[in-house]
């Protein structure tokens, strides 16, 4: 079944004769990435980035977010975590 699929798309040589085939990575690698971001260990949102961003444009994204500021109103930011380029936890108190 395979073979005369094969020759109704690409007449010529079988497909027993093609070779395998390779892995690209340019291929595989994202562009964007989502970025989970967490209030005290709570999702409050996701972001879309660019998936080679620093810490510092991940925390100023994530700081943005408008249902992330409704969980910051009147309170202090202790420590921004950013983890890998995947999370933004900020630690209120």
């Amino acid at each position: 079944l395979t073979e005369e699929l094969w020759q109704r798309r690409h007449p010529g040589p079988s497909v027993h004769v093609q070779r395998w085939p390779r892995w690209d990575d340019e291929a595989v690698k994202e562009d964007v990435v989502t970025l989970v971001v967490q209030v005290n260990g709570k999702v409050r949102g996701k972001i879309e980035a660019p998936a080679n961003i620093d810490e510092a444009a991940a925390r100023e994204l994530a700081l943005a977010e408008p249902n992330v500021q409704r969980h910051l109103e009147d309170k202090v930011i202790r420590k921004v975590i950013v983890a890998g380029g995947k999370l933004v936890n900020i630690v209120v108190g």
